[in-house]
């Protein structure tokens, strides 16, 4: 079994970068303490194009990279709303122990055992790569929903359409390897 943090709508902003600072470094902290092994941003990490030279964004990737020093982290482009294309492209570049991924399309996202992000090249996997840990189907561009996560040997739910769930449920419909 794999222990992942999760977080979601943190809308860094200059309205609210204090709280939401104080908040996601204190989530930081208990992930950390937990001995997660991977880390999911699901969307909307900032707040109406956040501009990179604000105090929030400089918070935010430095929460971010603090994270990546601790374990592989998955960040999913929000609703345009808030993040506009391109906007979470510099995360891709923090250099933290481990890689921080930003998934900006609609895709499959593997944690591999060491560490390392492995992508799809189209929005699902033909097949499962070996020796995965975790699975993440990635819904972006303004899609409702952030995102699914299923580990081997958890059943995948139903519901959020028949593409939205067909692609949650990817992993459950590939047989296990050995």
């Amino acid at each position: 079994m794999i222990r992942i943090a999760h977080f979601s709508d943190l809308h860094y902003g200059p309205k609210n970068m204090a709280e939401a600072d104080r908040c996601f470094g204190a989530a930081i902290d208990q992930a950390i303490a937990l001995g997660v092994q991977a880390a999911v941003l699901s969307g909307d990490s900032t707040d109406h194009a956040l501009d990179l030279h604000s105090p929030a964004a400089e918070r935010l990737v430095s929460q971010v990279r603090r994270l990546a020093d601790h374990c592989p982290v998955l960040m999913l482009q929000g609703t345009f709303s808030h993040e506009p294309p391109g906007t979470l492209s510099i995360f891709k570049m923090l250099g933290g122990r481990y890689p921080v991924h930003v998934a900006d399309r609609i895709g499959q996202v593997c944690l591999m055992p060491n560490g390392q992000w492995q992508a799809s090249g189209g929005w699902a996997f033909d097949a499962l790569p070996e020796g995965m840990l975790a699975l993440f189907s990635c819904i972006t561009h303004g899609e409702q929903s952030g995102g699914g996560g299923h580990s081997r040997g958890q059943r995948c739910g139903r519901g959020g359409g028949r593409a939205t769930g067909g692609l949650a449920c990817g992993l459950c419909a590939q047989p296990s390897p050995g």
